[in-house]
């Protein structure tokens, strides 16, 4: 019994890791989108300054600001792919945390039916 605990117990270890592993790319992806919206915006600021070397660098800046807005469409993509397996980590990782907290109430009823016993036997009058 304490074997099993104990592997459910690696389990679920391993499933956090997961699951803050899962976290961790959601957030990097979050922050890579915020970076390229800012750097859309400052693009498109830009754009519509009024700068005397402006018209030599339209061409240039819109073909940036596509290419910036295609990247965010693709990390909104990517975004939701990873909410979903974060939130089918977050799914396992509470399976293995029930299946361990029933293994561990399992282990301690064992442990207290042991005890009991013992206490029972040495209670018991000797015979001699």
């Amino acid at each position: 019994m304490k074997k099993r605990l104990d592997s459910m117990e690696r389990v679920l270890d391993v499933q956090r890791q997961l699951r803050r592993i899962a976290e961790a790319k959601l957030g990097e992806l979050e922050r890579r989108e915020a970076q390229l919206r800012a750097t859309r915006h400052q693009l498109v600021d830009a754009l519509n300054g009024d700068n005397a070397l402006h018209g030599l660098f339209v061409d240039a800046m819109a073909r940036r600001v596509k290419s910036v807005s295609r990247e965010i469409n693709s990390l909104g993509r990517a975004k939701e792919a990873q909410s979903k397996r974060l939130l089918e980590q977050t799914g396992k990782m509470k399976r293995a945390e029930r299946a361990a907290a029933s293994l561990d109430r399992e282990y301690q009823a064992a442990l207290e039916k042991r005890d009991l016993a013992e206490l029972i036997d040495r209670m018991k009058p000797r015979e001699e």
